[in-house]
């Protein structure tokens, strides 16, 4: 088993999902101002889901200033395409995890009927 499951991760690093992020992070972490708007951006989303996830509607200001960082991030090239490979990544990886765990029927993990 962890034979193939350092297949796995090989697999993974080898997927045009993960080389898309790794060149897309590295050209943004290298730039302080499009690292501070995607941090930003990442921490206020991450706020905004909680508080949904928590049963609170959002105030106003806070989707404010999330509309506002998403026009800027949909303006900026390199960070719309950075958020667009973190997507990609994501779902793969989210995918590859539920490949993993539907079959294995645990209790911890919660099924779709």
């Amino acid at each position: 088993m962890y034979n193939q499951a350092h297949e796995l991760a090989r697999a993974i690093k080898e997927s045009q999902e993960y080389k898309d992020y790794k060149h897309w992070h590295e050209i943004v972490m290298q730039d302080e101002k499009n690292k501070a708007i995607v941090d930003d951006y990442h921490q206020k989303a991450m706020a905004l889901q909680m508080q949904m996830m928590g049963g609170k509607e959002p105030d106003e200001k806070a989707l404010e200033e999330i509309r506002s960082l998403e026009s800027i991030v949909t303006a900026n090239a390199t960070i719309r395409s950075y958020l667009e490979a973190e997507m990609r990544m994501s779902t793969a990886y989210a995918d590859v995890q539920k490949i993993i765990s539907e079959p294995l029927d645990l209790p911890l993990v919660p099924k779709n009927e």
